[in-house]
């Protein structure tokens, strides 16, 4: 009896894909927020201690463009948190092998591997932006932690696997051909 023919086999397919869909939203929202949140109201000494700098001038301009700049990669997390949503909403729906899904799963791995690449440029800028004291003190840092790498590993193993299952969709459509 295959998969489709037996409903229950899908049902906890069908409920962790709709909790997960909603998960989705809410953390692509609470990476945004919080990111927006630690730049807006960080103080001179938690960025000099969190980017480990000499020296921090922030002023009102300085702090908008580290704003900016700190957020750019939550948000491209964030829309590919939104794109592996509409996976979820396709699992959910029992769509297993849908082009949607697996475009979805394979936008999510890009988007994940885009915003920690996005995050180590962003962050030498942000140093530079606070350090700068005019002429040519400044000061660059740069952070890769095992977050990062992490997220690359995670974001390499879910476009592979998106990548095999739109291989297996097509076998199946050509099989289905055959007979």
């Amino acid at each position: 009896m295959s998969v489709t023919e037996n409903p229950t086999l899908l049902r906890p397919v069908a409920r962790w894909s709709g909790w997960a869909a909603n998960a989705c939203v809410g953390l692509a929202a609470l990476f945004v927020i919080a990111t927006l949140w630690k730049w807006a109201l960080s103080t001179p000494h938690a960025i000099q201690v969190d980017l480990d700098l000499r020296h921090v001038n922030l002023s009102i301009e300085r702090r908008t463009i580290c704003v900016v700049l700190g957020v750019t990669p939550a948000v491209v997390l964030g829309l590919g948190l939104m794109r592996l949503r509409g996976s979820f909403q396709c699992f959910a729906r029992g769509e297993l092998f849908s082009y949607r899904a697996i475009a979805g799963l394979k936008d999510f791995a890009a988007a994940s591997a885009a915003s920690v690449l996005v995050g180590a440029v962003v962050a030498p800028l942000i140093s530079m932006v606070v350090s700068w004291r005019g002429g040519s003190d400044v000061e660059a840092a740069m952070s890769i932690g095992t977050g990062s790498l992490t997220l690359l590993l995670i974001s390499m193993v879910t476009w592979i696997f998106g990548h095999v299952l739109g291989l297996g969709a097509q076998l199946a459509a050509e099989n289905d051909a055959f007979v």
